[in-house]
C-alpha cells in the first residue's frame, strides 16, 4: 500500500503526547543536563618537568642586505596591422514555387454536419 502525502509522524504535535515529546518539551521549558550527561574531573599536581624552563627568548639574528637582478630584455619590434576591406554587396536569394508534377487530389466521402 503506497503512501502519499506526509507521513502520520511528521504531521505537527504528532509527538505531543508521547514520553520522548513531553521530555522535549520540558527541557524548553526548563533546560536540565542529565546526571548521566554529567562529567567527572580529577585535580592533577603539575610534575615540575612539564614547566617550560628557558622562558627568555633569544635576541633576533640581523639579516643581512640582498641584491636582485632582473634579465635584460631584448628590443621589441615593431607592430603592424593588415586593413580590412570592405564587404561585398548582399543580394537577396531567389525562390520559384515547384511547378512539376500534378495537382493534388483528394479522394473521399465528404462530411455533412
Amino acid at each position: 500500500m503506497a503512501v502519499t502525502g506526509i507521513p502520520v509522524e511528521s504531521k505537527p504535535e504528532y509527538y505531543k503526547s508521547t514520553a520522548a515529546g513531553k521530555q522535549v518539551s520540558s527541557n524548553i521549558t526548563a533546560p536540565v543536563i542529565p546526571t548521566a550527561a554529567t562529567q567527572t574531573y580529577t585535580t592533577q599536581a603539575l610534575d615540575p618537568t612539564e614547566l617550560a624552563t628557558a622562558t627568555t627568548m633569544g635576541a633576533p639574528t640581523t639579516v643581512g642586505s640582498r641584491t636582485i637582478t632582473k634579465p635584460t630584455l631584448g628590443a621589441a619590434t615593431g607592430a603592424t596591422s593588415t586593413g580590412v576591406s570592405a564587404p561585398s554587396a548582399i543580394t537577396a536569394a531567389g525562390y520559384t514555387g515547384y511547378t512539376a508534377g500534378a495537382a493534388p487530389t483528394a479522394v473521399g466521402a465528404l462530411r455533412r454536419d
